[in-house]
């Protein structure tokens, strides 16, 4: 039988699809895996494999994952036609806004080109032409509405995080009402405290290390080793339960970071099963892409939930 499976990492490797891709695929019900019982990995069949292919041909066609659920919930020809003909009207509606912000990038080049503005030094002049130019200050508000267009879905994933102890920068004793936080030396106290309970550096994995912001300032999180003797000014608790997960994302068309954070929560007064849980904290995990943190890097938004009574 296991001649017939493989497992997750080498059909990651094989495929060039990500092991949380795969994960993600199972998590919204597109796939099945199994998991021997000598096995700790998850391995896939010849037909979730030949699935995957399908899943694979209609991504890169930029089906959004709900219709690919769709058709494969709902066999029917006439299904997938009306998810293709919703493509194309997709498309249709984006070469439109293409267009049109194809035409406010002419009409400021044609402003700048007017002004003799070539250099970076004569950028702050942009702000002169909005103010003394009607059609312009138009444009930017035609922007702002093509720019709203060009948004990309999100797309929620659930996650049901089991519980890992971590250490915060809250203090000790404030009942979480203040975390301690250094913007000067990014946390230097922290980071030195971290290291000497633990008696290791901390080396940086997703999974592993969370921030975001509370009431209570800025909130950072490692993950400690169970067996820890927390002896350090700052408290320890365990992260963990039910959250809806976004990307925040590098591209144009993607959202930044305070972005999402409306994006979601106006997604989550919409949604009939799930409320936001205000005991516990939203946080960002760490880079998705592999990256650094910072400018550009794709963190995934956890935001606490709770299941509506």
């Amino acid at each position: 039988m296991m001649n017939e499976l493989i497992n997750i990492q080498t059909l990651s490797s094989e495929l060039g699809v990500s092991t949380r891709t795969l994960r993600h695929y199972e998590d919204v019900g597109l796939l099945t895996s199994v998991r021997p019982p000598d096995k700790q990995q998850r391995y896939y069949s010849e037909d979730a494999i030949e699935r995957i292919a399908q899943i694979r041909i209609l991504r890169k066609l930029e089906i959004p994952i709900k219709d690919i659920i769709s058709i494969y919930q709902n066999a029917e020809t006439t299904n997938i036609i009306e998810v293709f003909t919703q493509k194309i009207t997709s498309i249709d509606e984006s070469i439109a806004t293409l267009t049109e912000l194809r035409t406010i990038v002419e009409d400021f080049r044609q402003e700048l080109l007017a002004r003799g503005i070539s250099s970076v030094s004569d950028l702050p002049a942009l702000l002169d032409i909005t103010a003394e130019h009607k059609p312009v200050v138009n444009r930017m508000e035609q922007l702002e509405t093509v720019n709203e267009k060009r948004k990309r879905e999100l797309v929620i994933r659930y996650v049901d995080m089991r519980p890992i102890r971590v250490l915060s920068n809250y203090l000790k004793g404030s009942n979480r009402a203040k975390a301690f936080c250094h913007k000067k030396n990014w946390d230097e106290k922290w980071n030195k405290e971290y290291d000497r309970i633990t008696g290791s550096k901390f080396i940086e994995h997703y999974g592993d290390y969370f921030e975001g912001h509370s009431d209570a300032g800025h909130i950072l999180h490692k993950r400690l080793p169970d067996d820890c003797i927390n002896d350090s000014p700052y408290e320890d608790y365990m992260l963990g339960g039910l959250f809806i997960v976004e990307t925040t994302s590098n591209d144009p068309t993607g959202y930044d970071p305070g972005e999402l954070w409306i994006a979601m929560e106006a997604w989550l007064n919409q949604c009939e099963y799930l409320e936001l849980d205000r005991t516990r904290d939203p946080v960002y995990g760490c880079p998705t892409d592999g990256s650094m943190p910072g400018v550009g890097a794709m963190w995934d938004l956890f935001i606490p939930v709770k299941r509506k009574l």
